[in-house]
């Protein structure tokens, strides 16, 4: 081991390295060297690492846990013994990968480092992350240098890197056809492409920035386009239909009804547009058209599909035929009624349904019976012939009759006598009506009305009246109030009335109409009143409770410290209610109010039977209790001082902890130990007591100084 005079050695681990320390304490040169064991080489490294002072010293070497340290020491001139602990760190080596696919603008980065407790990288673009094994995205391809900065809190250290991103290729294009032939136009929009191969999907390919293609023939072509930029590349289709020429043709036939019948005989045609030479146009495979006035007329029709068209042309001559309007309906009293009748027929023929026959243009027809009929109308001219058929139904002659009787509660009784219908309208003359067939109805208001129906079936009506006087109705209801003193005031709120029976519900019954009434009882009782107005009555009953007041009275007992007070109700009633001033509140009729300070307190009863009430108050007052709380000093030399809430008219009681005791108010106390130590305080008032229980911990000074550092980024020493 190279050095002279050198002893003290000492020798450690850390950080799987092994570490050997000498020391001189014979010569009038200070030396404490730290050599590193490679064992490889089996050979022993000089640390650079300088430690500070002059005179005899010394090195001792020794690790904890996986850190290293030293600790040496000198004597100075007054004899006095010195000593610094230095620990041993050694700086983190940054090491990392780049993960890149070849294609795209991303990539992740594997962090290898060991021993670093921070990072920071540099993705080369401006854009920075501290996070152990970052992913990143670029915005464009290049080349870019990827920084890596490590540390463990002492010696930072970077590693840097080349990346080469790659644009990706993007294969866009759009195909169309063009002037309705087999030729189409491309237009390619790909990005990032250098290369482009067609596949037309007729066996055909080719390359370079193509702009039209023609097929050979019609069909349905998927075009296949691969773009590249030498690295990455990029597929894209389209299908596309190569359709035969549009030719448009139509056939017709016209009949007497202005009408012309047409079949579409287009070929390779999706789309059809009709122009029938009077203004007017249609859309679609139409098979049919009628033109409002006979005429000569050209017909065109434009066949088209997507781009292409063609277009036909024809003339249509529509002769005169048969203008027919007429309205057939069922009248009353078995007629039929026929309107609006015009025609430029030659001949008219009517036949009714029931044997009989007409020509010739008519305005009615009367049938001696109701029932269905079929009614035809046969229509001729030179070159046309028409025939209209209608069903009709001739109803019976409708009778209205009814008998209106008024009774009670503004009520009538209805009777219906109508004949042969089926429907009804009632108008009870006062703005109602109604669509059913009644048996009564009740008026809201008394008085004078006149009662209409109308009787219907199908389109036939009849209408009859008559006048009715209603009464009023009489209403029974009353309210009462109880007086808290078994009796009830009464408010006789009835309507159109003029006598009362009454039935209290105690076995007692009245006949006149009183504004009180005295139970001798309290309890439930069921009140029922008749209410009478010559012919109509009415009845009512409600439920009531009597009952007589209660009374409150409060009575309470203090328990020792204003743990809690009692309290209780002296008279029982139904229900109590307590407010016990602090915020709280009970219904028992003995229950207990805890207060948290001394005060006067107002308390509040409320006694209740069923719906009467009484309350009271009474104060009372609550002493203050003793406080129990203090601040302490626990000096270095363990002497402790107190100072506890002071008042002369309590009693202090101090337990130390260590088997010492006081009775002063702020007594001083010194611990000889160290150690973990109890302090109690409790004070009394000589009513209540109060305590506080706290942990102290004296430990003498210790000689450690606090850790500082040597310059070293390879090795590093640091002060302990």
């Amino acid at each position: 081991m190279p050095g002279p005079n050198r002893n003290s050695a000492v020798g450690f681990t850390f950080s799987g390295k092994g570490f050997f320390g000498l020391g001189n304490n014979n010569s009038t040169n200070s030396y404490t060297d730290i050599y590193e064991y490679n064992d490889v080489l089996n050979t022993w490294t000089l640390l650079p690492i300088t430690f500070p002072g002059l005179g005899t010293s010394y090195s001792v070497g020794f690790s904890f846990g996986a850190r290293g340290y030293i600790t040496t020491g000198r004597w100075g001139g007054l004899g006095q013994l010195t000593n610094q602990t230095y620990m041993l760190i050694e700086s983190p080596s940054p090491l990392f990968t780049i993960n890149n696919q070849g294609c795209g603008l991303n990539i992740s980065l594997t962090n290898q480092t060991i021993g670093a407790t921070s990072y920071l990288w540099n993705f080369g673009d401006g854009a920075t992350s501290t996070s152990q094994n970052p992913t990143h995205s670029y915005a464009s391809g290049g080349t870019y240098n990827v920084s890596l900065i490590v540390s463990n809190g002492q010696c930072p250290d970077t590693l840097t890197q080349s990346v080469t991103i790659n644009n990706t290729v993007s294969s866009q294009f759009t195909a169309n056809t063009l002037n309705c032939s087999n030729t189409i136009s491309i237009n390619n929009q790909s990005l990032n492409a250098i290369n482009y191969n067609w596949n037309w999907g007729n066996g055909q390919s080719t390359t370079g920035a193509q702009t039209t293609y023609t097929y050979p023939s019609p069909g349905n072509y998927t075009i296949t386009l691969i773009t590249s930029n030498g690295i990455c590349a990029d597929t894209s289709t389209q299908t596309i239909t190569i359709s035969n020429p549009t030719v448009s043709n139509f056939t017709f036939t016209t009949d007497c009804s202005n009408s012309v019948n047409l079949t579409n005989q287009s070929t390779n045609a999706t789309n059809y547009i009709w122009n029938w030479g009077n203004g007017q146009t249609g859309s679609g495979n139409i098979t049919s058209y009628t033109y409002p006035t006979p005429g000569t007329y050209n017909v065109s029709l434009i066949a088209s599909n997507g781009s292409c068209s063609d277009t036909v042309t024809q003339q249509v001559i529509i002769p005169p035929g048969i203008i027919t309007s007429t309205n057939i309906t069922p009248g009353c009293n078995l007629n039929l009624d026929i309107s609006n009748f015009s025609t430029t027929a030659t001949s008219i023929l009517w036949d009714w349904g029931n044997g009989n026959q007409t020509t010739g243009p008519v305005s009615t027809y009367t049938y001696s019976a109701p029932g269905n009929y079929v009614v035809s109308l046969i229509l001729a001219t030179s070159t046309c012939n028409d025939t209209i058929v209608t069903n009709v139904t001739i109803d019976p002659i409708v009778s209205s009759s009814f008998v209106a009787t008024a009774s009670c509660n503004q009520q009538i009784s209805l009777t219906n006598n109508s004949i042969n219908a089926s429907n009804y309208t009632w108008n009870f003359g006062n703005g109602q009506q109604s669509a059913s067939n009644l048996t009564s109805y009740t008026y809201p208001q008394p008085g004078s009305y006149t009662i209409s129906l109308i009787a219907q079936n199908g389109g036939c009506s009849d209408t009859i009246q008559q006048s009715i006087t209603v009464s009023p109705s009489t209403v029974a209801t009353f309210t009462t109030t109880s007086d808290c003193n078994q009796g009830i005031t009464i408010s006789n709120q009835s309507q159109n009335a003029t006598n009362y029976s009454w039935t209290w519900g105690d076995g007692n019954i009245s006949n006149n109409n009183p504004n009180y009434y005295q139970y001798q009882n309290t309890g439930n009782f069921t009140i029922s009143m008749i209410a009478f107005n010559g012919l109509c009555n009415d009845t009512t009953t409600l439920n009531i409770q009597v009952d007589t007041m209660p009374l409150a009275q409060i009575n309470y007992t203090m328990n020792t410290c204003r743990d809690s007070v009692q309290f209780e109700s002296l008279n029982l009633s139904t229900s109590v209610a307590w407010n016990l001033g602090n915020g709280s509140t009970s219904t028992n009729n003995i229950t207990s109010g805890y207060y948290n300070s001394s005060g006067n307190y107002t308390i509040t009863l409320i006694n209740t039977n069923l719906f009467c009430s009484d309350t009271t108050t009474t104060t009372i007052t609550l002493p203050g209790d003793p406080n129990a709380s203090t601040t302490y000093t626990l000096a270095c030399d363990g002497e402790l001082s107190v100072n506890p809430v002071q008042d002369p008219s309590w009693t202090y009681q101090w337990n130390f902890g260590d088997g010492n005791s006081s009775n002063l108010i702020n007594p001083m106390h010194t611990y000889s130990t160290s150690g973990q130590y109890l302090l109690t305080l409790v004070v009394d008032n000589g009513f209540c007591k109060d305590s506080i229980t706290q942990t102290l911990v004296y430990s003498p000074p210790n000689t450690y100084s606090i850790f500082s550092s040597l310059d070293s980024c390879d090795l590093r020493a640091i002060l302990v």
